[in-house]
């Protein structure tokens, strides 16, 4: 193959592997590096005034909370604040992202600074501490489910891999998304349990746990679980036993990702709500 041939090739390929998607305020870039839940890495890019905005849709902070390296004297922690200040990328702690500020008159080299660190933390941080075991049983659901979202073509308004404090700890769920136009506290939050992985009874307990933990703080926050058998065996007939039979007694929703009738439920409801979400512009609180 000579030259201008390989060169052709290989150019072809990495523009094919690269996507773009518009939304309401700008333009979502799927590349071709994977995180740590093995889904692409994507990069929000809008312009604002003479600027031209970067975000990493929360990825990073999730990877954080993920591979318990969230606290400040975690050495990915301590990691990713020295990387950001050397590229002057700003952490929103508020909500939970990476963002970068860059002049339109730039040559925009510094696009590929922001995404080398997107792909850097999510190729070093789980090499500090693998994720926990909670965390590695819901991956797979949880994949489908970010899928289902991003399908839903209004992903700007949903936070992933957000910390949510309860009465005793603090937890991870899945997704958040606000409910509010105007600030406060009315949120739906999504957790995830993978029933067709390993020990099915822990991932329900675990479940039932955050629940419970998350409702005794008064809020207006809804709590959805959605949970997957898919024709696994007695045990995780069991737990998925466990989480449907104890919703209304644990104020949260469940829906089994299985049923085609309860997923298209759970996903019609998400459709309308962010649909109501971006008509109103409400903030990501």
């Amino acid at each position: 193959m000579d030259i201008d041939r390989l060169s052709s090739m290989i150019n072809s390929r990495i523009l094919q592997s690269v996507s773009f998607q518009k939304t309401d305020d700008g333009l979502i870039i799927s590349l071709p590096y994977k995180n740590f839940m093995g889904e692409p890495i994507e990069v929000f890019v809008a312009s604002n005034d003479r600027q031209i905005v970067l975000e990493d849709l929360g990825q990073t902070a999730g990877c954080l909370f993920s591979t318990n390296q969230y606290t400040e004297t975690a050495e990915g922690h301590r990691l990713l604040r020295n990387i950001v200040k050397t590229h002057s990328v700003t952490m929103d702690y508020d909500r939970g992202v990476l963002r970068k500020e860059l002049s339109i008159e730039s040559n925009l080299t510094e696009v590929f600074d922001f995404i080398k660190i997107l792909v850097a933390m999510n190729t070093v941080m789980p090499e500090f501490q693998r994720p926990r075991r909670a965390v590695q049983r819901r991956a797979h659901l949880a994949s489908r489910l970010s899928r289902d979202v991003k399908q839903l073509r209004l992903p700007m308004f949903v936070q992933k891999h957000v910390q949510v404090r309860g009465k005793r700890a603090n937890w991870v769920v899945e997704f958040r998304y606000s409910l509010a136009r105007h600030g406060g506290d009315s949120a739906v939050l999504v957790a995830c349990a993978d029933l067709s992985l390993r020990k099915p009874i822990d991932e329900a307990a675990y479940v039932l746990a955050m629940a419970v933990d998350i409702q005794d703080i008064p809020s207006d926050k809804k709590l959805r679980v959605v949970y997957d058998v898919n024709g696994s065996g007695s045990e995780a007939r069991q737990a998925a036993e466990l989480i449907s039979d104890n919703q209304e007694r644990f104020r949260y929703s469940a829906f089994n990702y299985a049923n085609v009738e309860d997923r298209d439920k759970w996903t019609a409801m998400t459709l309308q709500e962010l649909s109501v979400i971006s008509e109103g512009r409400a903030p990501l609180i």
